[in-house]
């Protein structure tokens, strides 16, 4: 039996797509020999989440016996959160309490003082935290975190289809997502065409093409465009609102789904991972969309093979696993130190 676990609990009503991040965790560490302890509960009411915490949780983690837990946060119920790093130090007080964060939500959806420290308090009980990025690593040591920190650097995706191989240069650009809230759509007049996939939208304009809303797993197929697109909000000048400014800090999920499906990226210059993009040159950052044409014009066949040579190894070590495995091996090694 193996001495390490993953713990990811799953709201039953969930999409697909909102959990395919953690479902391609524990996928890719489970070929590392790590056991996996997958549960499902209903979040509707109080008495299935006292119940599921209760009686499902807590045999759950009472009957592994195991010296090191990554537990996938946040679950959506600080609740069942509290009781998880509970019964992991009531049954294995000698072992390693570890988090993987897919989300800090006092950055996203609940951007107050309580929240805030509920937040903070519940990572600083962890042995150790597997964050996104720098750019996050430090925002949680500015405002609490006190336990050590291993950074992610990007999301690694399952990805059974072939890489994207197309290098014609009639540029054109993919947005996938949540559309209802990547409201700068309506407001983009782009000469060169845009494809989106996600929930249905009731009108596009100009050179935007809808495309309708696939399966994670099927998506990659369809991903036959020059560039996958990184923005949020509602202008075009900046990643504005709530989500525009959580770029400063966060991984979008977006982009493992085009760099491992062979495809360059294009981001907000602010946003966190344009470090990333930068580093291994396997996109294009920008201040502005509305210079995106101009910039597209510029760019030689030359310069986008090489972009293209960049991102298919960034994508094969996507489709491995490479950065979960990288990090977990890291932030246990922390702990040994």
């Amino acid at each position: 039996m193996s001495e390490t676990c993953v713990l990811t609990i799953k709201e039953k009503k969930m999409m697909d797509a909102g959990i395919k991040a953690k479902k391609d965790i524990s996928k890719f560490l489970s070929a590392e020999n790590i056991e996996q302890i997958n549960l499902e509960v209903n979040l509707d009411s109080k008495l299935s989440k006292f119940f599921f915490s209760n009686l499902i949780l807590a045999k759950a983690i009472r009957n592994g016996v195991y010296n090191n837990f990554f537990f996938q946060y946040p679950a959506y119920s600080a609740f069942i959160e509290d009781k998880v790093a509970y019964f992991i130090k009531k049954y294995h007080s000698q072992a390693n309490f570890f988090i993987i964060i897919h989300d800090v939500e006092s950055l996203r959806l609940f951007r107050n003082a309580e929240f805030k420290n509920r937040e903070i308090n519940f990572f600083n009980q962890s042995a150790g935290l597997i964050v996104h990025n720098d750019k996050m690593k430090q925002w949680l040591l500015n405002n609490g975190v006190k336990v050590e920190m291993v950074s992610l650097e990007a999301f690694d995706y399952d990805n059974p289809q072939p890489l994207n191989s197309i290098t014609n240069q009639k540029w054109s650009i993919c947005f996938a997502g949540n559309l209802k809230k990547a409201t700068f759509i309506k407001k983009l007049d782009l000469k060169h065409e845009l494809y989106i996939y996600g929930s249905r939208v009731k009108k596009v304009v100009g050179n935007v093409r809808y495309c309708g809303r696939l399966d994670p797993d099927i998506l990659p197929k369809y991903l036959r465009q020059s560039f996958g697109l990184i923005w949020d909000g509602t202008s075009l000048n900046q990643c504005d609102g709530v989500f525009g400014e959580y770029l400063k800090y966060n991984n979008p999920h977006k982009m493992s789904l085009y760099l491992s499906s062979g495809l360059p990226v294009i981001v907000w210059k602010q946003a966190a991972v344009a470090d990333f993009v930068e580093k291994n040159q396997v996109g294009i950052t920008i201040n502005r969309l509305s210079d995106l044409d101009e910039i597209l014009d510029k760019l030689s066949i030359d310069d986008y093979r090489q972009l293209k040579e960049n991102v298919v190894k960034i994508a094969k070590g996507m489709r491995n696993g490479v950065y979960i495995k990288r990090a977990v091996k890291n932030l246990l090694a922390l702990e040994k130190a």
